[in-house]
């Protein structure tokens, strides 16, 4: 169902005519770029919105021999929030996107406040709306406000906040492994130093003075090879608590990062955390090509073939509201995210 369902998606919400790309790409004056991020060509395709387009709610009426495309992007450039969706959908489609336009009613926190505790909510023509929604793989329908003057109402989602996900792991990973380094290489100065010790000046020797001078050297000999020894044995016990302590200092530091999150009510950014943590854990150091939903369940269940697989579709379906929702996330919906997901990691390690 999905397949064809991406099909029908390919087949329908891609089409651009040939004039309409030749118009896009004069406007923005650039060359098509395969290589970019969505997060990229939807900051991209914002960025025109804002610079180039003036936001105004009386643009007048199309012309009936005039297109579209050439009348709002590089006639008039002004227009409200149908225009910018109208035009913005035809940008991602340019971009290679699925895209389509849709039409509806904003009701904000604020709206129902004012409803009180009514069970039924009046919307009026004062708060409809019109918006595009682009189409990801594994994620479905998203949508996308590209009208500047809405963008404060409709919040900005976590996945605009940030391009990539919260890592902080990684970057306190690197940093013990620069610890390690340092305190290897002052442990390497002091076996130098050792060395450099145990070697004699060369003095005259008279006839008298040679054979007490090679009994020194024979017990001295003796004597340096038990504190070579002394000193691999310590220097084995310090690898030892360095690498124990390491992985304990690791833990104390995500679970201080976590809690902190929830005590800002950062709720979207700690179930990323782990997240990253988690896909860190089941990829190893090999590049994700492929981050989609699908691929990450079946590869956490090729790691784990005893994952529950209620817990694991709810903790993805909160991990995609945290990314993707405007609203963000629950407390608990949060907590219950971050408990599988340090689960997973502490069966994993």
């Amino acid at each position: 169902m999905t397949e064809s369902y991406k099909e029908y998606v390919d087949a329908t919400c891609l089409f651009l005519n040939k004039e309409t790309k030749t118009l896009i790409s004069s406007a923005t004056e650039g060359s098509l770029q395969s290589n970019l991020s969505v997060l990229a060509i939807i900051n991209r395709v914002k960025s025109f919105m804002k610079t180039t387009i003036t936001y105004n709610e009386n643009p007048g009426s199309i012309p009936e021999d005039e297109d579209f495309a050439q009348w709002f992007l590089e006639d008039k450039k002004t227009g409200y929030d149908v225009q910018y969706a109208a035009a913005a959908v035809m940008m991602f489609r340019y971009y290679g996107i699925p895209s389509r336009y849709v039409e509806g009613y904003i009701l904000t926190p604020e709206t129902l406040k004012e409803a009180g505790t009514a069970e039924t909510v009046t919307v009026s023509q004062k708060y409809a709306h019109a918006w595009p929604e682009i189409y990801l793989d594994g994620m479905g329908w998203i949508p996308v406000e590209v009208t500047p003057k809405y963008e404060n109402i409709m919040g900005t989602p976590y996945y605009e906040t940030q391009e990539t996900a919260v890592s902080n792991s990684s970057s306190s990973d690197q940093s013990l492994e620069n610890d390690d380094k340092k305190k290897q290489e002052k442990q390497q100065e002091q076996k130098t130093q050792e060395k450099e010790q145990k070697t004699e000046q060369k003095t005259v020797e008279t006839p008298q003075q040679i054979p007490q001078e090679r009994s020194k050297q024979s017990k001295g000999g003796r004597t340096v090879h038990k504190i070579l020894y002394i000193l691999c044995f310590f220097i084995f016990i310090a690898g030892l608590f360095l690498l124990v302590f390491r992985k304990r200092l690791q833990k104390v530091y995500r679970n201080y990062k976590t809690d902190k999150l929830l005590k800002q009510q950062r709720y979207s950014q700690a179930v990323m955390f782990w997240y990253d943590i988690l896909c860190k854990t089941i990829y190893g150091k090999e590049k994700i090509k492929d981050n989609r939903v699908r691929t990450f369940e079946k590869r956490l269940r090729a790691f784990d073939r005893e994952v529950e697989p209620k817990k694991l579709h709810l903790c993805v379906r909160i991990r995609q509201k945290a990314v993707y929702s405007p609203e963000g996330i629950t407390r608990k919906e949060a907590e219950a995210a971050v408990h599988f997901l340090k689960k997973e990691c502490e069966k994993l390690k």
